[in-house]
């Protein structure tokens, strides 16, 4: 049998079938034919969501603002407190207790877990010490209202949190100062005693030793208030610098205000003259003066001195201006007395300051007086024995760690009384941008409302598509080797010549029934599923390509119910061949009439007219005939065609025995095509004749089903090919 080479078939052909459709395809398949249901479908979705977002309009607005964190005036000792670090500050700003606060202030029915939601809180850029506070809200002054109360509450929060942690360690730290006190007295109370017992030089060292220890708590009681006013000191320092400052900026405001009021006269009168008006000279004086009074203005000069020069330059412009200075006098009053003011608060602080450090080089001159006489004290002490010296030691540790304490607990209370504050509003609370969900509320509903009503289409489409021929196909495995209605168009061809078919399905078929079944011999059988026509004309069509290809083919017409048309009969026989079946027909009719079969007889045609098969005219000999006379021989009901390469096997004039397919004498029709040709077609019965479609493809070595195209397939075709896979049957696939 002449094969053809595989690597000719095209991409088509070579069908790898899968358990489901693609899902891809099944939507492309489906919108291409409900496209004007989905376009309606897009319409309403568009429409619904259009009113739904006008409807459902929410606006949403971010404010921002940030604080600052400038830490706690240094403390001269070691007080043993260390400030909560940035990230910790930042989760206190939205803990539970500030958006209480805010929620009681507001009256915010909004919980708390909802209000956190609302609010975002991270460092500045580079991780440093500012706080940025983002909150989102429906309104923009509640938003903006809301943040700036906020940030307060926490400013104060930090502090009422500040005064609960130093009020705790100094309460700790009485408890260890009264701990190191009464160690430090029993310790003198050993030396003391200890010193009794060493005599009367014992006794002096112990009156000289309570000396020193008078003297050394009258040294270390100057060293505290020294650093108490030391402290002092760096508060009214930051304090006088603040006033400074803002008198300084006052001052350039009033500056400016001032040089801007006459300013602005001068420009006024000089476009009352003309260009050769002789007042120009003077008022060219004027303007020079001005350039250089601008050029002052940022300069520290007394504002008195300012007033009068601009002043001067005033009645320069206009020698009347007596009504003139006195409004720029009412005007300028506020910030005159605003000035006065400030400069008479910054005199007060630079005098408490200079008290302070006159305090403070008094208290310095004191202790360098004690501790001059201490050291004299101690190098007047006589030697104590070794056991003195110990317990001397024992009683200045105990004394020093006394003292260490006690600086500890004046430096938190100096801390805690302090007017500080850790953080300030570096940013006011601003809104930063307003959006509304308008898009994304249309995009939602449309997107919701679309698949809601696509949804019962593409149900539709997919059930309506469950029982059709490809989607059985794909279930089962099985191929669908051509969906162009090859059966149909080959059924209703008339044949005026049998030329090689030009259809390039019916080309791509034979192709692949030669891949699949390449041994020679090989019988293919066609069957029809839910087709009750003829499947003899596609086997003409096929055989004819097959036998251009070098095959030699045997068509089988094995229908019990459907056979070939007298039309195609005569198209694949011819005239001549007709006459030399029908006479070959009335020559068995005859040997078995003689034999006694009178049924033969009675089934045996009435007419012949002019040599051509009419519908009452006698039928060439086929496997009916063979099947049911013994004296038929298989050579007798082979008839050469008008293809070459291709013979032909008829259904005959009989109606085929119950079991005849299944006889010895099929099997032999069977073994006889193997031997004599390379390729034997079979036109089975239809799917509705299962015992002689199961008959005939136990003998087979390939099976083609036919169906009508875009047709469902019956739920006992696709039984009948699930009980024919289960089998193992050697199907090749479906043809439509």
């Amino acid at each position: 049998m002449a094969t053809a080479d595989p690597q000719l078939l095209p991409e088509e052909a070579s069908y790898s079938p899968s358990g489901s459709p693609p899902a891809t395809a099944f939507l492309v398949n489906a919108i291409r034919k409900r496209w004007w249901l989905f376009f309606i479908c897009m319409i309403v979705s568009g429409g619904l969501a259009y009113g739904t977002a006008k409807l459902m309009k929410k606006t949403t607005a971010t404010a921002t603002g940030s604080i600052l964190y400038a830490g706690l005036p240094s403390s001269p000792s070691r007080i043993g407190y260390m400030s909560p670090t940035i990230d910790t500050y930042i989760v206190m700003v939205a803990s539970p207790t500030n958006l209480n606060r805010l929620r009681d202030i507001h009256d915010i029915e909004l919980g708390v877990p909802q209000l956190a939601r609302c609010l975002t809180v991270k460092t500045g850029r580079f991780r440093s010490a500012k706080i940025d506070i983002t909150f989102i809200w429906n309104d923009e002054e509640e938003a903006v209202e809301w943040l700036d109360d906020l940030m307060e509450i926490f400013i104060e929060e930090v502090i009422r949190l500040r005064s609960e942690t130093l009020d705790t360690h100094i309460r700790h730290g009485d408890r260890m100062l009264l701990v190191a006190t009464a160690k430090a007295d029993q310790a003198a109370e050993r030396l003391r005693t200890q010193q009794q017992r060493e005599g009367s030089a014992a006794t002096n060292l112990a009156l000289m030793e309570q000396e020193l220890q008078a003297l050394s708590s009258s040294i270390e009681t100057i060293k505290t208030s020294l650093d108490t006013a030391e402290f002092t000191k760096v508060g009214l320092q930051t304090e006088i610098d603040a006033i400074s400052q803002r008198n300084t900026d006052l001052q350039k405001t009033y500056k400016a205000r001032l040089f801007g009021d006459v300013n602005d006269r001068y420009t006024e009168v000089r476009r009352q003259y003309g260009p050769k008006s002789s007042a120009l000279i003077r008022l060219k004086e004027v303007g020079r003066r001005l350039d250089e009074m601008a050029e002052k203005i940022d300069n520290d000069h007394d504002v008195v001195e300012w007033k009068t020069q601009l002043l001067a330059i005033n009645r320069m412009i206009l020698p009347t201006v007596v009504d003139d200075e006195e409004m720029l006098d009412e005007l300028l009053q506020p910030y005159e007395q605003e000035i006065d003011r400030i400069e008479t608060q910054r005199r007060d602080l630079v005098l408490r300051l200079h008290v302070n450090d006159q305090q403070i080089e008094l208290l310095k001159a004191r202790l360098k007086n004690k501790a001059v006489e201490l050291r004299e004290m101690k190098a007047s002490v006589p030697a104590a024995s070794e056991y003195a010296l110990r317990l001397e030691a024992e009683y200045e540790e105990a004394n020093r760690e006394r003292q260490l304490i006690k600086e500890q607990v004046s430096g938190l209370q100096q801390l805690k009384g302090t007017r500080a504050r850790e953080f300030s509003v570096a940013t006011a609370p601003y809104i930063r941008e307003v959006e509304t969900n308008t898009r994304k509320m249309f995009v939602v509903v449309f997107i919701f409302v679309a698949a809601l009503l696509s949804a019962p289409i593409f149900a539709w489409e997919y059930f309506a598509e469950r029982n059709t021929l490809e989607h059985t196909g794909r279930r089962l495995g099985l191929p669908v080797l051509s969906t162009q209605a090859l059966v149909p168009q080959m059924a209703d061809r008339r044949y005026a010549h049998l030329d090689c078919p030009d259809s390039d399905a019916l080309r791509l078929l034979a192709l692949r029934i030669q891949q699949s079944v390449s041994q020679p011999g090989s019988t293919v059988l066609v069957s029809g599923l839910d087709y009750q026509g003829s499947t003899f004309p596609l086997l003409c069509g096929l055989a004819q390509c097959l036998a251009d290809r070098g095959e030699h083919v045997l068509i089988v017409d094995a229908g019990k119910s459907v056979i070939a048309s007298e039309e195609h009969l005569k198209n694949l026989l011819g005239e001549p061949l007709q006459d030399f079946a029908a006479s070959r027909r009335s020559e068995r009719v005859m040997v078995a009439s003689s034999g006694g079969e009178s049924d033969a007889q009675e089934d045996s045609p009435s007419e012949v007219q002019g040599g051509a098969l009419t519908t009452s005219s006698m039928k060439p000999i086929g496997l009916s005939d063979y099947l049911e006379l013994e004296d038929v021989h298989v050579e007798d009901v082979i008839l050469p065609t008008t293809l070459a390469g291709v013979d032909c096997i008829c259904s005959g004039s009989r109606s085929f025995p119950v079991e005849g397919l299944a006889s010895r004498r099929m099997s032999d029709v069977l073994d006889h095509a193997r031997k004599n040709y390379s390729l034997v077609l079979v036109a089975g019965p239809p799917s509705d004749q299962l015992a002689d479609l199961q008959m005939l493809a136990a003998r087979a070595d390939g099976i083609l089903f036919t169906a009508v195209p875009g047709k469902s397939l019956a739920e006992r075709s696709r039984e009948i090919l699930q009980e024919l896979v289960d089998l193992d049957a050697p199907i090749l696939g479906i043809v439509s």
